[in-house]
Protein backbone atom coordinates (compact mmCIF):
# COMPACT_ATOMS: atom_id res chain seq x y z
CA UNK A 1 0.00 0.00 0.00
CA UNK A 2 1.31 3.35 -0.86
CA UNK A 3 0.92 6.11 2.31
CA UNK A 4 1.75 9.44 1.85
CA UNK A 5 2.60 11.87 4.67
CA UNK A 6 1.85 15.46 4.54
CA UNK A 7 4.93 17.91 5.85
CA UNK A 8 4.36 21.18 6.84
CA UNK A 9 7.29 24.03 6.36
CA UNK A 10 7.74 26.62 9.07
CA UNK A 11 10.12 28.37 6.52
CA UNK A 12 7.20 29.20 3.86
CA UNK A 13 3.72 27.07 5.06
CA UNK A 14 4.01 25.55 2.26
CA UNK A 15 2.61 21.63 2.24
CA UNK A 16 4.53 18.63 0.74
CA UNK A 17 2.88 15.47 -0.04
CA UNK A 18 5.65 13.03 0.02
CA UNK A 19 4.83 9.67 -1.45
CA UNK A 20 6.28 7.15 0.40
CA UNK A 21 7.59 3.51 -1.60
CA UNK A 22 5.55 0.89 -1.58
CA UNK A 23 6.00 -2.26 0.27
CA UNK A 24 4.77 -5.54 0.92
CA UNK A 25 3.80 -5.42 4.37
CA UNK A 26 0.89 -5.08 6.21
CA UNK A 27 -0.87 -1.67 5.84
CA UNK A 28 -1.11 1.01 8.06
CA UNK A 29 -4.54 2.77 8.22
CA UNK A 30 -3.08 6.10 8.46
CA UNK A 31 -2.53 8.24 4.92
CA UNK A 32 -1.45 11.86 5.57
CA UNK A 33 0.94 12.52 8.34
CA UNK A 34 2.10 16.10 10.53
CA UNK A 35 5.91 15.90 10.65
CA UNK A 36 6.44 19.50 11.31
CA UNK A 37 7.80 19.31 15.38
CA UNK A 38 6.57 23.06 15.65
CA UNK A 39 2.91 22.70 14.30
CA UNK A 40 2.36 19.33 15.78
CA UNK A 41 3.71 20.48 19.35
CA UNK A 42 1.01 23.40 19.00
CA UNK A 43 -1.83 20.82 18.59
CA UNK A 44 -0.79 19.51 21.36
CA UNK A 45 -1.58 22.30 23.28
CA UNK A 46 -4.97 22.67 21.84
CA UNK A 47 -5.89 19.01 22.30
CA UNK A 48 -4.65 19.82 25.90
CA UNK A 49 -6.95 22.75 26.60
CA UNK A 50 -9.87 20.28 25.14
CA UNK A 51 -10.28 21.03 22.02
CA UNK A 52 -11.12 17.33 20.85
CA UNK A 53 -14.12 17.49 23.47
CA UNK A 54 -15.17 21.10 21.57
CA UNK A 55 -15.21 19.36 18.06
CA UNK A 56 -16.99 16.67 19.07
CA UNK A 57 -19.88 18.63 21.21
CA UNK A 58 -20.05 20.84 18.31
CA UNK A 59 -20.32 18.01 16.03
CA UNK A 60 -22.77 16.03 17.79
CA UNK A 61 -25.00 19.29 18.28
CA UNK A 62 -25.58 19.86 14.55
CA UNK A 63 -26.91 17.05 12.31
CA UNK A 64 -25.13 18.68 9.09
CA UNK A 65 -22.05 19.03 10.34
CA UNK A 66 -21.89 15.71 11.46
CA UNK A 67 -23.39 14.65 7.86
CA UNK A 68 -20.41 16.37 6.40
CA UNK A 69 -18.14 14.77 8.89
CA UNK A 70 -19.23 10.96 8.41
CA UNK A 71 -18.76 11.25 4.59
CA UNK A 72 -15.23 12.44 5.42
CA UNK A 73 -14.65 9.64 7.21
CA UNK A 74 -15.81 7.43 4.18
CA UNK A 75 -13.80 9.16 1.54
CA UNK A 76 -11.27 9.00 3.60
CA UNK A 77 -11.48 4.98 3.77
CA UNK A 78 -12.65 5.28 0.21
CA UNK A 79 -8.79 6.88 -0.86
CA UNK A 80 -7.08 4.36 1.05
CA UNK A 81 -9.09 1.33 -0.55
CA UNK A 82 -8.44 2.59 -3.79
CA UNK A 83 -4.58 3.15 -2.97
CA UNK A 84 -3.98 -0.54 -3.10
CA UNK A 85 -3.42 -2.38 -6.31
CA UNK A 86 -6.02 -4.56 -8.25
CA UNK A 87 -4.06 -8.12 -6.88
CA UNK A 88 -4.43 -7.04 -3.69
CA UNK A 89 -7.89 -5.78 -3.19
CA UNK A 90 -8.55 -8.85 -5.10
CA UNK A 91 -6.67 -10.84 -2.21
CA UNK A 92 -8.72 -9.01 0.56
CA UNK A 93 -11.95 -9.75 -1.22
CA UNK A 94 -11.92 -13.30 -1.59
CA UNK A 95 -14.29 -15.74 0.64
CA UNK A 96 -13.30 -18.33 3.30
CA UNK A 97 -13.34 -21.44 1.13
CA UNK A 98 -12.55 -24.45 3.38
CA UNK A 99 -12.45 -26.61 0.50
CA UNK A 100 -9.54 -23.95 -1.65
CA UNK A 101 -6.62 -24.46 0.71
CA UNK A 102 -5.03 -22.28 -2.03
CA UNK A 103 -6.76 -19.51 -0.92
CA UNK A 104 -5.25 -19.43 2.43
CA UNK A 105 -3.19 -16.73 3.17
CA UNK A 106 0.46 -18.65 4.42
CA UNK A 107 0.09 -21.51 1.65
CA UNK A 108 2.85 -24.25 2.38
CA UNK A 109 2.62 -23.72 5.76
CA UNK A 110 0.69 -26.33 8.52
CA UNK A 111 -3.14 -25.32 7.02
CA UNK A 112 -4.71 -27.57 9.98
CA UNK A 113 -8.12 -26.19 9.92
CA UNK A 114 -7.15 -23.95 12.85
CA UNK A 115 -4.64 -22.34 11.50
CA UNK A 116 -6.21 -21.68 8.17
CA UNK A 117 -9.44 -20.16 10.22
CA UNK A 118 -7.17 -17.93 12.35
CA UNK A 119 -5.68 -17.04 9.21
CA UNK A 120 -8.66 -15.87 7.21
CA UNK A 121 -9.67 -13.89 10.76
CA UNK A 122 -6.67 -12.13 10.37
CA UNK A 123 -7.26 -11.34 6.57
CA UNK A 124 -10.91 -10.47 7.30
CA UNK A 125 -9.48 -8.01 9.88
CA UNK A 126 -7.15 -6.31 7.82
CA UNK A 127 -9.95 -5.77 5.18
CA UNK A 128 -11.76 -4.15 8.03
CA UNK A 129 -9.33 -1.82 9.07
CA UNK A 130 -8.49 -0.50 5.00
CA UNK A 131 -12.30 -0.17 4.49
CA UNK A 132 -14.23 0.90 7.11
CA UNK A 133 -11.82 2.89 9.00
CA UNK A 134 -11.57 6.84 8.96
CA UNK A 135 -9.53 9.64 9.81
CA UNK A 136 -7.32 8.68 12.78
CA UNK A 137 -8.40 4.85 12.39
CA UNK A 138 -11.77 5.82 13.29
CA UNK A 139 -14.26 2.86 12.52
CA UNK A 140 -17.61 3.74 11.90
CA UNK A 141 -19.28 0.57 11.28
CA UNK A 142 -21.86 1.16 13.89
CA UNK A 143 -23.80 3.08 11.95
CA UNK A 144 -23.88 0.24 9.22
CA UNK A 145 -26.52 -2.39 8.64
CA UNK A 146 -25.70 -5.20 7.40
CA UNK A 147 -27.98 -7.60 5.33
CA UNK A 148 -25.30 -9.58 3.79
CA UNK A 149 -21.87 -11.20 4.46
CA UNK A 150 -20.90 -9.85 1.80
CA UNK A 151 -20.62 -6.07 3.51
CA UNK A 152 -16.91 -5.97 4.11
CA UNK A 153 -15.96 -7.55 1.34
CA UNK A 154 -17.72 -4.92 -0.83
CA UNK A 155 -20.61 -7.10 -2.86
CA UNK A 156 -23.43 -5.55 -4.90
CA UNK A 157 -26.03 -6.68 -2.41
CA UNK A 158 -24.73 -5.48 0.75
CA UNK A 159 -27.01 -2.97 2.37
CA UNK A 160 -24.64 -0.22 3.96
CA UNK A 161 -26.21 2.64 6.14
CA UNK A 162 -24.68 6.18 4.73
CA UNK A 163 -25.39 9.57 6.35
CA UNK A 164 -28.43 10.45 4.98
CA UNK A 165 -30.48 7.66 6.76
CA UNK A 166 -28.27 7.15 9.73
CA UNK A 167 -30.71 6.65 12.54
CA UNK A 168 -28.53 5.79 14.71
CA UNK A 169 -26.80 9.42 14.92
CA UNK A 170 -23.54 8.13 15.33
CA UNK A 171 -21.05 10.71 15.01
CA UNK A 172 -17.57 9.11 14.36
CA UNK A 173 -15.07 10.30 17.21
CA UNK A 174 -12.59 13.59 16.69
CA UNK A 175 -9.55 11.37 18.38
CA UNK A 176 -5.96 12.77 17.41
CA UNK A 177 -6.47 16.57 16.00
CA UNK A 178 -3.07 15.83 14.41
CA UNK A 179 -4.00 13.19 12.19
CA UNK A 180 -7.53 15.00 10.91
CA UNK A 181 -5.12 18.82 10.62
CA UNK A 182 -2.51 16.66 8.45
CA UNK A 183 -6.07 15.60 6.47
CA UNK A 184 -6.93 19.06 5.82
CA UNK A 185 -3.51 20.24 5.07
CA UNK A 186 -3.42 17.05 2.04
CA UNK A 187 -7.18 18.17 0.96
CA UNK A 188 -5.86 22.10 0.59
CA UNK A 189 -2.99 20.68 -1.35
CA UNK A 190 -5.12 18.77 -3.75
CA UNK A 191 -7.68 21.51 -4.07
CA UNK A 192 -7.46 24.13 -7.43
CA UNK A 193 -7.81 27.30 -5.83
CA UNK A 194 -8.21 28.53 -2.15
CA UNK A 195 -8.25 31.81 -0.07
CA UNK A 196 -7.58 30.91 3.84
CA UNK A 197 -10.29 28.51 4.84
CA UNK A 198 -12.71 28.22 1.84
CA UNK A 199 -12.37 26.74 -1.29
CA UNK A 200 -13.77 27.83 -4.43
CA UNK A 201 -14.72 25.03 -6.76
CA UNK A 202 -16.93 24.64 -9.73
CA UNK A 203 -19.90 22.18 -9.63
CA UNK A 204 -18.21 20.08 -12.08
CA UNK A 205 -14.91 20.03 -10.43
CA UNK A 206 -13.84 17.86 -8.29
CA UNK A 207 -13.03 19.52 -5.13
CA UNK A 208 -16.85 20.69 -5.24
CA UNK A 209 -17.62 16.51 -4.47
CA UNK A 210 -14.68 16.96 -1.33
CA UNK A 211 -15.80 16.93 2.01
CA UNK A 212 -13.37 18.94 3.74
CA UNK A 213 -12.04 17.77 7.13
CA UNK A 214 -13.59 20.03 8.91
CA UNK A 215 -11.81 19.18 12.72
CA UNK A 216 -8.61 19.88 10.64
CA UNK A 217 -10.09 22.88 9.07
CA UNK A 218 -11.50 24.57 12.93
CA UNK A 219 -7.82 23.04 14.33
CA UNK A 220 -6.35 25.81 11.40
CA UNK A 221 -8.23 28.73 12.53
CA UNK A 222 -7.38 27.68 16.28
CA UNK A 223 -3.28 27.80 15.20
CA UNK A 224 -4.07 31.18 13.54
CA UNK A 225 -5.96 32.29 16.71
CA UNK A 226 -3.59 31.26 19.47
CA UNK A 227 -0.14 31.13 17.67
CA UNK A 228 -0.14 34.01 15.28
CA UNK A 229 3.65 33.65 14.67
CA UNK A 230 3.47 30.42 13.70
CA UNK A 231 3.47 29.93 9.53
CA UNK A 232 0.90 27.90 8.87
Amino acid sequence: QQQQQQQQSKNDGESQIIHLDSCNVTPFPTLYWLTCPHVSRAISELERIGHVRNFQTRLENNPQLAKEWWECHEEYAAERWNLLTDDHREWLLQENNNNNEDDVPGEGENNNSGNMEKKWRGRESMRDMIRCSGVAGTDHRGVREISSPSLVGGGDDAAVATADDNSNNFVPSVKCLHSHYAHYRSQLARSTSYAGAAVIADDDDDDAKMNFNLAGLWTHELLLEHFPDLVV
